[in-house]
């Protein structure tokens, strides 16, 4: 069975599906190569969900800073070539554990089920609004 990578967009509105999974696509290459491991072949999957929230994509030819399609953050492939390597300190690993664990025992049932279902649909439903209506 083949792995695909699936993608799924952030809040708010988007440029065309087509535009933003060509960056998808190249944004993830290019990362690959600067941690070493360069890929030729990517099997990407792009949730698109904006024309659901959207009438009209975000324009990357628009100019007009003031205009409401203007996009303001395109994808622009870095000017950086070199190579990163990321290495985290074993305090900083062992404290990001713990806080997963607190918060997955706190969020999570031991069967993986969501605790507090009221709670987190409330936060869902008050203040991200179009990942609600994505669920």
């Amino acid at each position: 069975m083949s792995k695909i990578i699936i993608c799924i967009h952030g809040l708010g509105n988007k440029p065309p599906e087509k535009i933003l999974t060509k960056w998808w696509k190249q944004s993830i290459k290019e990362g690959l190569n600067k941690i070493g491991h360069p890929r030729i072949f990517l099997n990407l999957k792009l949730v698109y969900w904006a024309r659901f929230l959207n009438q009209t994509p975000l324009d990357p030819n628009q100019r007009d800073k003031d205009h409401p399609l203007f996009l303001s953050d395109p994808y622009i492939p870095s000017t950086n070539d070199k190579t990163i390597r990321q290495e985290t300190s074993e305090f900083k690993r062992k404290l990001i554990d713990q806080i997963h664990k607190q918060l997955s025992r706190i969020l999570l049932n031991d069967d993986m089920s969501i605790n507090f279902k009221s709670v987190t649909d409330y936060i869902i439903q008050r203040y991200f609004k179009d990942l609600d209506a994505y669920y």
